[in-house]
């Protein structure tokens, strides 16, 4: 009996991993626009890692403000939706 019930909640619910947190994605922060954003920073951060002058990480830096005014843009979008909605 007790098999049959820990087979039918993990088939269910999932299993994690013990000790660790469940992290709440936020599936709807990423729109195209904040994807584009981060992936431009990811790879201009990339482009530092290699070749580490002065340029590059100004060029990451402004990459990194963009894309953390995209993220803040849509979780302002996203949280007046909800407003609205109640």
């Amino acid at each position: 009996m007790k098999t049959v019930v820990y087979e039918a909640a993990r088939s269910q619910l999932g299993v994690t991993k013990p000790g660790l947190p469940m992290i709440d994605r936020q599936t709807w922060l990423w729109t195209e626009e904040v994807k584009e954003k981060v992936r431009a920073k990811k790879r201009l951060y990339n482009a530092f890692l290699c070749n580490k002058t002065t340029a590059n990480w100004y060029a990451y830096r402004e990459a990194m403000r963009a894309a953390k005014g995209a993220v803040a843009n849509a979780k302002a979008v996203h949280y007046d939706e909800v407003l609205i909605e109640y």
